[in-house]
């Protein structure tokens, strides 16, 4: 645990390896099986092996004949090499003739190569001028403009590892390998609690000196887009009892606690003490290098769940949030390393300086602009949520950097 006046900030890399030593990944406990179409976002659970081939068929990739390589090898524009049609490929079937050398079939994209065919010549290559005939006017190789029976999946063969994140595209090959269900991780139970005397829920009239939460919805909504089973467990009074009561009463059921608010050190924060009360490990970081986000806890109970202590400004939760929580969940849900997710390159419109002594991360718009992606800073507190809603992303100035300068170019941590 670091320094309780937050002297002594541990850098975002190190809290990333932490993660990575501490929290060893998926847990053994189960797997729900799921209809393909509807498993986008989910981990699988066990490998996928291929039940055939995929495509199935060698097929072509353009319009144009189908024919063997070696019969169009010496064609050229000037010496053209003329080829007899025997026939014309149809969609969804397989061809019932086969090609010898100097002959050619008429062939649509993604039709099936008929027996004896290597190669398809595209359309724009040859001149017909009988119904009978064809001129070619170029060679091709072997293989040229067809995809293999088994391009895509051999049968037999491991098509994706277990703890893979399914995107799209991963559905759509599972899909045309007949693949109808999948075995999946179950989805990471989270709770969410909001603490503080002053936070009224969403619905409730908020009297002056009072707020209506804003972290804990926003956290749930993160969570539940991000994978999980998230659940909003109500707002927390500044009492290190009834915030240990409510850790013990969700831990059994939870992958994962996230509380917002509690996590500084003043006279009623209570977060840290009441992790620290479950017992070891209890905290693993208190006060994390970053700007927004520095009152950023993570600890771990007994059974090793983690327990985060968040922000309870809206724009230092959510940089906590995208920062280490997001990197974690990745951790639990697949294995893999902890990391900032993927960035996106933009340039700087104003110059901006630095100097906190942490790594900074700005608030920017981004906008297309003459085939430019430029990004604007964005100011404003960070108990400020519309500097959030007016915001893509998040640009980081590093501690040992003083300032950006207008027209460098950066990196943006998309916030969607």
């Amino acid at each position: 645990m670091s320094d309780p006046l937050f002297k002594d900030l541990l850098p975002l890399e190190q809290v990333l390896a932490l993660i990575e030593r501490t929290f060893p990944g998926p847990r053994e406990t189960g797997l729900e099986t799921v209809a393909s179409g509807q498993a986008v976002g989910r981990v699988l659970a066990a490998p996928v092996i291929s039940p055939c081939a995929l495509p199935g068929f060698r097929r072509s990739t353009v319009d144009g004949f189908a024919l063997l390589a070696a019969s169009v090898q010496d064609a050229s524009p000037t010496k053209p090499v003329r080829l007899r049609i025997v026939g014309e490929v149809a969609m969804g079937r397989l061809p019932d003739f086969t090609l010898a050398s100097g002959e050619a079939a008429l062939i649509p994209t993604g039709g099936a190569l008929p027996q004896g065919a290597d190669a398809v010549v595209m359309v724009e290559q040859t001149y017909q001028d009988q119904a009978d005939a064809v001129e070619i006017h170029r060679p091709v190789a072997a293989r040229e403009n067809v995809i293999e029976a088994d391009a895509d999946a051999r049968q037999g063969a491991e098509v994706f590892a277990p703890n893979l994140e399914l995107r799209p595209e991963h559905i759509g090959l599972l899909c045309g390998l007949g693949l109808a269900t999948l075995a999946v991780r179950p989805r990471l139970r989270a709770t969410v609690f909001s603490s503080g005397d002053e936070v009224v829920a969403p619905d409730a009239p908020a009297n002056p000196g009072q707020v209506r939460d804003i972290n804990g919805p926003m956290l749930v909504a993160a969570l539940t887009r991000d994978g999980c089973q998230a659940r909003y467990g109500g707002i927390l009074p500044d009492r290190l009892d009834r915030v240990g009561d409510a850790l013990r009463d969700v831990l059994a059921g939870s992958d994962l606690i996230l509380i917002s608010g509690g996590s500084s050190v003043g006279r009623k924060d209570h977060t840290a003490a009441a992790i620290a009360a479950l017992g070891p490990p209890g905290i693993l970081v208190h006060g994390i290098g970053v700007k927004p986000g520095k009152p950023t806890i993570v600890g771990m109970s007994v059974e090793g769940r983690p327990l985060l202590g968040m922000p309870g400004n809206p724009t230092s939760a959510q940089v906590a949030y995208l920062l280490v929580v997001r990197p974690l969940l990745r951790r639990l849900q697949t294995g893999r390393s902890p990391a900032i997710p993927a960035t996106v390159k933009a340039e700087f419109t104003r110059s901006l300086q630095g100097g906190s002594g942490r790594a900074e991360y700005v608030r920017v718009r981004l906008e297309q602009r003459e085939g430019r992606t430029l990004a604007t800073p964005l100011r404003g507190e960070s108990g400020l949520i519309s500097t959030l809603t007016d915001a893509d992303g998040l640009v980081a100035l590093p501690a040992s950097v003083r300032g950006i300068e207008a027209g460098t170019l950066v990196e943006v941590l998309p916030l969607g």
